[in-house]
């Protein structure tokens, strides 16, 4: 029965056309003599109809009119019915009136007929047409299918996406809305209507329509909104039963025409204050490098922190992007093995490896190195929160500085061709371990570049002539050994007259020949271990991306804040006047990639996130949005600022220059490159240090000491030191 039921629909359209066409063109007749039809047009007033029948179904057919769908009936359907119904009256006209007179003495059809039969039949056939639409979309006879009344909505924009919505809520009567009107800011949309819908009023008077008309939601139909008009408008219903809701941003916006689904929340990005910063990839910025996607394209990518908020957000950019193979390195087995089944399910096609593995042991990451040879490597494994760093000192310093080192010079030794570091906006001036750990991290990653490209040399600063003033440990304590499995000789000599063997070893020095017989220890198909080329280590690129506070990650004030208004309160903010930056995860991961297209070697990149947002402001419009009133439903306790922390947070160091890219959204801090005998002295000083029992605060002056010897005798590199012919991307 089912295969019948195209066969009989397709029947019912065929003989509602021919129904048309035949009493329309004897209707035209009727019409044009009043009744009253006389010879010579008497005949053809018979016949003509009987011919309309077979002809304009021949023609509609030929047309394709009758693999249309009726119910979904729309403007590129009644072009094409035009455009059949419109060649059948032209070729009845040319055949009667040029061509039968010049062999008959017949005078053809009256003009006025054809006219009237050419618009009467459109007007019919898209009458029927239109009729089965609206039956399928509020069909008289429909029963009641809602336990519930539908629920009253105003849309905010009377444009194409809120003429769209309305369309679908009247194809889906599941989704049980009633659109009730719009509001639109534009005079000359006021008293009109969309979709039959009437636009009410500007959005200035949302609250007494929705008064009014007893609405109860608010659907933002306006992707393009930017964040002041969103929160005018969160502050218009605050303190109200109305749910707001919105349709994301064009860049969020499926290709298809299915909006309604796509409505979801307020989120705290909506309001943040300036529009979210969207990266081509495929942009070429200047002659020196290729696109993003060019040199991601079929290359091995070694992604560190894998399984974190911005390590995993960069997995899914890269995945996008199409590279050969993509290794997850993380600690967390938990995190990595989710973000590998995300991808696998995402991007089926795609080769992943998952890697367990701590940066700071060295062997370790040296069988990494070998067995999967990456080619580009995005550095995102670190320890980020201030608090509990300040608590674990030595913590940081490791994992977060040496251990960044230590893969910045095996990047170098293995041929990596570009290296990326996330620092953070807490490494500007800093006050707190974890910044610390981050700044030193930032100047020993730039300054491996020494270690294979030389700047023009300098004389040793006078600083360098006397050792750093190290406490030393307590005699009856024996310091563990480090996890990064160097521990310079300090014995024999005393720390002023002895140069100690740096940390890391410097990447001209012999590879250990033991490490050519490792064997892999993961799936796949790895390359053959082999000593790098003298060529391999010459061209590795260094740069660092610095942001601020990630909107959504773990630890961030975002979730925080949201664990707290679910409790009910109170929310806890340090201090009323606290300002951050922030950007969105996506944001972040497409500065981390995006630079690849303009950093050059040695050089910090910055994303322009606008102005700072105040915290207290930031608890306020997050109380609202969850729909209650700040300091009445819920209280906001201002706290104190915790060890470590700063009253507000800045994107560059006071001791830094900073240059404009070649991308209008991304800015440069110009290459601080420490001077290769200052490198190598500060290394060992900071590694000696965490060997010995030291405490907080004599850890903290080392470390401050070691910043500031590495700043003051730093170069800064040429921006055109690098040239285009070093870096093959198409091999």
């Amino acid at each position: 029965m089912s295969k019948r039921l195209p066969s009989f629909y397709r029947f019912a359209q065929l003989g509602l056309d021919g129904f048309i066409a035949g009493s329309v063109c004897l209707l035209a007749f009727i019409i044009r003599f009043e009744g009253e039809i006389y010879p010579p047009h008497e005949t053809i007033a018979w016949l003509l109809p009987l011919l309309a029948i077979p002809g304009r179904l021949l023609i509609q057919a030929g047309f394709g009119l009758y693999q249309q769908v009726w119910r979904l009936f729309g403007l590129r359907d009644f072009i094409r019915l035009l455009n059949a119904v419109s060649f059948y009256s032209l070729l009845v006209l040319v055949i009667t009136r040029l061509l039968l007179p010049r062999f008959t003495p017949f005078a053809g059809i009256p003009l006025g007929v054809a006219a009237i039969d050419w618009s009467f039949c459109l007007m019919g056939m898209v009458a029927v047409r239109y009729a089965r639409r609206r039956s399928i979309q509020q069909p008289l006879w429909r029963k009641s299918r809602h336990l519930v009344p539908p629920k009253r909505v105003l849309l905010l924009g009377a444009g194409m996406a809120g003429s769209l919505i309305v369309q679908e809520v009247r194809q889906n009567p599941h989704l049980n809305l009633q659109i009730v009107g719009f509001l639109d800011d534009d005079p000359t949309k006021m008293g009109r209507r969309v979709e039959g819908i009437k636009v009410l009023g500007r959005t200035s008077q949302l609250l007494a329509i929705a008064q009014h008309h007893q609405i109860q939601e608010i659907l933002i139909a306006m992707p393009s909104a930017s964040a002041e008009q969103i929160r005018r408008i969160v502050n218009l219903t605050s303190g109200t039963t109305l749910k707001l809701k919105i349709l994301p941003g064009q860049a969020e916006l499926l290709q298809d025409r299915s909006l309604t689904p796509q409505a979801r929340d307020i989120q705290i990005q909506d309001i943040l204050g300036r529009a979210e910063i969207r990266l081509d990839f495929s942009q070429p910025f200047n002659n020196q490098f290729p696109s993003a996607s060019e040199q991601i394209y079929q290359r091995s990518i070694l992604v560190t922190g894998a399984g974190g908020t911005i390590g995993s957000e960069i997995c899914r950019q890269l995945a996008r992007l199409q590279p050969q193979h993509l290794l997850l390195l993380g600690r967390g087995e938990n995190s990595i093995f989710l973000i590998e089944q995300e991808l696998k399910r995402t991007f089926p096609h795609l080769t992943t490896t998952p890697i367990i593995a701590d940066i700071r042991h060295k062997t370790r990451l040296e069988q990494v190195f070998q067995t999967w040879r990456p080619q580009i490597v995005f550095h995102a494994a670190a320890h980020k929160h201030v608090p509990l760093m300040q608590h674990n000192p030595s913590e940081a310093l490791e994992n977060n500085t040496l251990a960044s080192a230590q893969l910045a010079q095996l990047a170098a030794r293995f041929g990596v061709q570009t290296f990326v570091m996330i620092s953070t906006d807490k490494a500007v001036d800093p006050c707190n371990f974890m910044g610390l750990s981050k700044r030193l991290a930032e100047l020993f990653v730039k300054g491996v570049t020494q270690q294979i490209s030389p700047l023009p040399s300098a004389k040793t600063p006078p600083s360098l002539e006397k050792p750093f003033l190290a406490p030393s440990a307590p005699p009856s304590i024996s310091p563990p050994p480090s996890p990064l499995n160097i521990q310079p000789d300090v014995t024999s000599t005393p720390l002023s007259n002895h140069r100690p063997t740096p940390l890391l070893h410097n990447v001209s020095q012999t590879d250990n020949p033991s490490l050519t017989e490792n064997k892999a220890v993961n799936s796949g198909h790895p390359t053959k271990p082999e000593s790098p080329s003298p060529e391999s280590t010459a061209n590795t690129r260094f740069l660092v991306v610095r942001f601020g506070n990630v909107l959504g990650s773990r630890g961030s004030v975002v979730p925080i804040f949201q664990a707290q208004i679910a409790r009910g309160g109170p929310v806890t903010v340090t201090d009323a006047a606290m300002t951050r930056y922030f950007m969105t995860t996506p944001e972040a991961s497409q500065l981390v990639i995006q630079s690849l297209a303009v950093g050059q070697s040695g050089q910090t990149l910055i994303l322009d996130m606008g102005t700072p947002v105040r915290i207290y402001d930031l608890a306020e419009q997050m109380i609202q949005l969850a729909g209650f009133t700040p300091g009445e439903d819920i209280a906001i306790q201002i706290t104190g600022l915790r060890p470590g922390e700063k009253l507000h947070e800045s994107l560059i160091c006071s001791s830094e220059q900073t240059g404009q890219t070649e991308h209008p959204k991304i800015m440069a801090v110009l290459g601080q490159v420490p001077t290769l005998a200052v490198w190598e002295q500060a290394i060992a000083q900071l590694q000696t240090a965490l060997q010995q029992n030291l405490t907080p605060d004599e850890l903290w002056q080392i470390a401050q000491e070691c910043q500031q010897i590495l700043e003051q005798n730093s170069q800064i590199a040429p921006s055109g030191r690098i040239e285009k012919e070093k870096w093959d991307y198409h091999t």
